[in-house]
């Protein structure tokens, strides 16, 4: 019975040790491209900084530098592949980053400034009284009412009035 105990015991600890060692090894290894594949480092040999991700993972300055310059000039998708080589992520958690980072850097899609030109400011219901009005609200952050002017002295359905105020806020910036 006793040597059943022993047995057991070091068998557990057999186990325990080698799931560590399992597990240290997943840590260590670096993760490849959802297709099974690596990619080529976009910009090689740039240095470690001090901004982490949402992740933990590092992401130094020259390649944030370079992020915004490809989010800039519209390469979201270099921007995430950049992101993906230089910090480990998963093109998914790249990807996601990237659109945040976009976000905060208030970069435009370039169909959504399409779509923004292609919806005229003239609205034939609109009159200039109401169109100033509707700026002057919008302007102290009152979209609600102004979206409320526009329906009660217009004709406008609910998408309609919401795409002429995306609009004219867009002509303000």
């Amino acid at each position: 019975m006793v040597t059943a105990v022993v047995v057991a015991l070091v068998a557990g600890i057999a186990l325990g040790a080698l799931l560590v060692w399992f597990s240290s090894r997943a840590a260590a290894r670096v993760p490849e491209a959802t297709i099974g594949r690596r990619l080529p480092a976009v910009a090689p040999g740039l240095r470690a900084g001090s901004v982490i991700t949402s992740e933990n993972t590092v992401v130094d300055e020259v390649t944030l530098a370079e992020m915004t310059r490809l989010l800039t000039e519209g390469k979201r998708l270099e921007a995430t592949r950049l992101l993906h080589v230089r910090t480990g992520l998963t093109l998914l958690a790249a990807k996601s980053q990237v659109a945040e980072w976009e976000t905060v850097l208030g970069v435009e899609r370039a169909t959504e400034r399409a779509h923004a030109a292609l919806r005229p400011l003239d609205h034939p219901e609109v009159s200039d009284a109401i169109a100033e009005q509707v700026r002057e609200l919008l302007g102290r952050g009152k979209t609600f009412k102004a979206m409320k002017l526009l329906r009660s002295r217009t004709t406008m359905r609910l998408t309609t009035a919401a795409h002429y105020i995306d609009t004219v806020r867009r002509h303000a910036m």
